[in-house]
């Protein structure tokens, strides 16, 4: 999230291109319009689709295509807002739920100690680590672990050496379930994209009748393509990170464009780009604005970019 403070005047410019949430967005949003409290003078803007519009508008999808809603599962994370805010938190009392009657399932945020000990013990790898496939074919091999001794703002575990273990029998029990509901479509909602790729890689062994889907999109995913990785896996996104998307928003093709890595980080590009034109930057003595198209419309629902 950025924010530029200009003169008393101009309002304060808060563009975000990661926040995609609907309940942090619109709760956020009530400290503009709260009648009972004094208004804040903020211009916000998002630049991400709200991840339950792509989760709704999926759905609707799968049953056009003749799909029931209970075939369909949405394997969240836990212990966050975001993990719970598609079903637990709508838009308005009236609102109906997200994917109403598809199978909820959650499991513990950052897998870390899971995801390591796989790593470890090398549970993906079909060849000896020396002989792997992808030292073969010229890429370094897929390390799924946290770096030692990182901190995460999750409940602790009290559970020691067995946290590994505790963690794979909560996946051992989720497979089990989606095995007893006959699912057929797994939607992975989460905010790391080491425990996508690990999640989706552990449901392609372990309950390999599904489609997985995933509520981002990432370049890691496409290392993963063989049979037991990504390949075959749907990405909901905002940006899909292809090259064709170029031309759907109408860039101009040269040999300085930009590629981004996730998208999150070209949601970020674009809101600091639109953040250079606040207009509490406008109003700052001798600055001039940028000289570049990248501008909000006159509605400021949508905006326009052109690559330099």
């Amino acid at each position: 999230m950025k924010e530029v403070r200009g003169s008393t005047t101009a309002p304060l410019a808060v563009y975000s291109g990661t926040a995609n949430g609907s309940n942090a967005i619109r709760t956020f949003s009530t400290l503009m319009s709260e009648p009972n409290v004094k208004r804040l003078n903020i211009d916000f803007h998002g630049f991400m689709e709200r991840d339950e519009v792509g989760l709704e508008r999926y759905c609707e999808f799968l049953q056009k295509e003749h799909y029931e809603p209970s075939t369909i599962a949405i394997l969240s994370e836990d212990e966050t807002a975001y993990g719970r805010s598609d079903h637990e938190n709508s838009d308005s009392e009236t609102s109906e739920v997200v994917c109403n009657g598809a199978l909820r399932l959650y499991y513990p945020r950052d897998i870390s100690a899971l995801r390591a000990a796989y790593q470890t013990n090398s549970i993906f790898s079909t060849t000896a680590p020396q002989q792997s496939t992808a030292s073969q074919r010229g890429r370094l091999p897929t390390d799924l672990a946290d770096p030692e001794g990182q901190d995460h703002d999750t409940i602790r575990s009290y559970a020691g050496n067995q946290t590994a273990l505790s963690q794979e029998a909560y996946l051992l029990g989720a497979v089990n379930t989606l095995r007893v509901h006959h699912i057929q479509h797994v939607i992975l909602r989460s905010t790391n994209a080491l425990d996508q790729l690990f999640l989706a890689s552990y449901l392609r062994r372990a309950y390999p009748d599904a489609r997985i889907v995933t509520d981002n999109s990432d370049h890691l995913f496409e290392r993963e393509r063989g049979a037991t990785g990504m390949a075959g896996t749907t990405s909901l996104s905002t940006y899909p990170l292809l090259e064709p998307e170029r031309k759907w928003i109408g860039s101009a093709t040269s040999p300085g464009q930009r590629l981004f890595n996730s998208d999150t980080s070209e949601g970020t590009y674009i809101a600091l780009r639109l953040l250079l034109h606040a207009q509490a930057l406008s109003e700052i003595p001798n600055l001039d604005p940028p000289a570049d198209k990248c501008t909000l419309r006159p509605d400021k629902k949508q905006f326009a970019l052109q690559q330099p």
